[in-house]
């Protein structure tokens, strides 16, 4: 009996030790990891060296993207946080640069990108929010869900921003002689702008509310139409604000 109780008891410690070895030389069960969990992916980021004014083209389908100014005139970096994938390439004359984001089923692609003060966007997402602060240059954001949301910024030229069921938000100026529009169907539009530059403004909505100081509304109060500045200085500066279920809001600042 004796000799039977020392076999068992030598197995038991053998087999410990073992076990003990496993977890030493990596070969033991892991109770940290489990491998149907995908590791997190490392950040990538592209750098791009433009050449005269920039062009920024993204079109990105569920992620978020923000764009800010950098210090440099000629740099610009897109950072993807998550290293999902997507495609970027800039164009032969060295001014534009694509970024087309792909939805993989890895989860949203969501974009830091830094560009020069003085540059065009053509930001285009899904269900993802743009954001855009201190830019100087001619502007298209579209979304469909997604909120608009710029600051700091000088518009120029034609600038549309375009929701469907997003909001939109405005705080920033716009240059002389341009057309600027906010369109959302179902989301609210808020703009703030000084007076000068002065503009032209027409603003429409069927059952939203329309709040435009020292601008006359309509008798049914869906359409409010006027200048804000002096009259005489105008010059075909336009703006243009759309919501079909939305409120329309224009501060003057």
């Amino acid at each position: 009996m004796w000799i039977i109780l020392a076999i068992i008891i030598f197995s038991l410690i053998s087999g410990g030790s073992r076990f003990s070895s496993g977890f030493r030389d990596g070969n033991g069960p892991d109770f940290g990891h489990n491998s149907a969990y995908p590791k997190p992916f490392a950040a990538q980021t592209y750098n791009y060296t433009v050449n005269g004014q920039a062009t920024i083209v993204i079109n990105d389908p569920d992620g978020n993207v923000t764009v800010t100014e950098g210090q440099s005139n000629t740099n610009v970096s897109i950072n993807n946080p998550n290293n999902l994938p997507l495609t970027s390439n800039q164009s032969a004359d060295g001014k534009t640069i694509n970024v087309n984001a792909q939805d993989n089923g890895q989860g949203p692609v969501d974009l830091n990108v830094v560009v020069p003060q003085n540059t065009s966007l053509q930001l285009k997402t899904d269900s993802g929010d743009i954001n855009v602060n201190g830019i100087e240059g001619q502007m298209r954001l579209i979304s469909n869900s997604g909120s608009i949301n710029t600051s700091n910024d000088v518009l120029s030229s034609s600038t549309t921003m375009t929701t469907i069921s997003g909001d939109i938000n405005f705080d920033g100026t716009i240059s002389t002689g341009g057309n600027y529009q906010f369109n959302t169907t179902s989301g609210t539009v808020t703009v703030a702008l000084p007076s000068s530059p002065a503009f032209h403004v027409v603003a429409t909505t069927n059952s939203g509310s329309i709040n435009i100081p020292g601008v006359p509304k309509n008798s049914s109060g869906t359409q409010a139409t006027g200048d804000v500045g002096a009259n005489s200085q105008v010059q075909g500066t336009n703006v243009t604000m759309n919501s079909d279920s939305g409120d329309l809001t224009l501060h003057q600042k």
